[in-house]
């Protein structure tokens, strides 16, 4: 075996990214983010409109606990994918 460097090969082009904010999900009852793993995870299929008003084709339900109260919550977050029903211009 080599003992050569770990990492991106020599010449190698590195890619721009954008960066992207994301905020965790929140526990209603105590405003934590610390929760349990992500257990039984659904995709429902669908289109229609999310709160903000942009269209989506998916919705993804994962059912946690907030470990600092145990309250049960369900994280809910829309998928949109470019060039299916309901995207514009």
């Amino acid at each position: 075996m080599s003992a050569g460097k770990a990492g991106r090969p020599r010449a190698a082009k590195s890619i721009e990214r954008d960066l992207v904010d994301v905020p965790p999900s929140r526990c209603r009852a105590c405003n934590s983010t610390r929760r349990a793993d992500y257990e039984h995870v659904q995709i429902i299929e669908g289109a229609g409109t999310d709160p903000q008003g942009r269209p989506y084709t998916a919705v993804e339900l994962r059912p946690t606990r907030c470990l600092d109260c145990d309250q049960a919550r369900m994280d809910r977050t829309w998928i949109y994918v470019p060039g299916d029903i309901g995207e514009t211009d």
